[in-house]
């Protein structure tokens, strides 16, 4: 029995050609940022996540030090 796609079969092979894409969106115009230069921003966002990530965890092992004024 076939399974019933809401927006039809045309809809669905869309749907397919782009599984496992990334469709990334930018406001800055192409002179300013091409679409490779794009897409290695976005991949570079995951370097600051885990950085970032790395901090809040045991990694730098860490902590904060009061030092009083004077």
């Amino acid at each position: 029995m076939p399974i019933a796609v809401a927006g039809g079969l045309v809809a669905a092979r869309t749907e397919a050609i782009l599984d496992g894409l990334y469709i990334i969106r930018t406001s800055m115009p192409a002179v300013q940022m091409d679409a490779p230069q794009c897409v290695r921003n976005y991949k570079s966002l995951s370097n600051v996540e885990r950085a970032f990530r790395s901090l809040k965890t045991i990694d730098l092992k860490v902590r904060p030090i009061h030092q009083p004024p004077g």
